[in-house]
């Protein structure tokens, strides 16, 4: 029969698999990045397309060992529930992640027929200075859905948040905490992107600046965070 040691390692493992995939992710955007600014390069161009190539493989690794870190934290957090009810918060999050990225995969092809349905009607696309005005629903479906994974994430911290709290362990409860903060700015950055991009029809400086201070602050908070939880973890399993 496993332990409730045997939980607290499957969580220290998915944490850690979480940290890769977030670092494969930052260098995975970096290499979109450079393509996207060299692409427009002749001399520059063959490289362009190598960085994007990099950058698409990197990415996909890092999806990979996200999925793989939610499968260990779900595996943790539902053999941890069984000692401590107390810590189903975090097998719950894992859950709504899961519900969340499905939803998102939905309305992907939602928002592709929507604009494809938009597209197909003269009146909106006969002369560029004419933006398409899409329904309400679409701006508020696309909004909700992107939350989803947001708030899964939070409940999923929470839970390591309580796993420092049970074990009196001080680095869980910090790295935990900092995680969630990290989350909170990262899903106020959704809606401000989502008005960038479709309410307001075109990339506005403001928005991009907030957007891009708002994310480095999550994935520092992130990183930090997760060193002291990892850390804390490790302390626990060596009492």
């Amino acid at each position: 029969m496993q332990s409730e040691f045997d939980g607290l390692r499957k969580v220290r493992s998915a944490l850690s698999f979480l940290v890769v995939s977030q670092v494969l992710l930052e260098a995975g955007a970096l290499f979109l990045l450079l393509f996207a600014l060299f692409i427009h390069t002749k001399s520059l161009m063959y490289q362009s397309l190598i960085y994007s190539l990099a950058g698409t493989l990197v990415i996909l690794i890092a999806f990979v060992l996200y999925f793989l870190s939610l499968a260990k934290f779900r595996s943790g957090f539902k053999l941890l529930r069984n000692f401590y009810k107390y810590l189903g918060i975090g097998y719950l999050g894992v859950n709504v992640i899961i519900i969340g990225y499905v939803l998102l995969f939905l309305v992907i092809f939602y928002d592709i027929y929507t604009v494809i349905s938009f597209a197909s009607k003269t009146y909106v696309m006969s002369t560029p200075e004419i933006q398409p005005v899409f329904p309400l629903t679409f701006y508020l479906i696309n909004i909700s859905v992107s939350l989803v994974p947001g708030l899964g994430n939070m409940l999923m911290m929470l839970g390591i948040y309580r796993i420092g709290n049970i074990y009196n362990e001080i680095n869980v409860r910090v790295g935990g905490m900092l995680i969630i903060v990290g989350f909170i700015l990262s899903i106020v950055e959704i809606p401000i992107e989502i008005y960038g991009y479709l309410i307001a029809h075109s990339i506005i400086f403001p928005t991009i600046i907030i957007a891009v201070s708002l994310s480095v602050i999550n994935s520092v908070l992130f990183f930090i965070g997760a060193y002291f939880a990892y850390q804390g973890l490790s302390k626990i399993l060596q009492k």
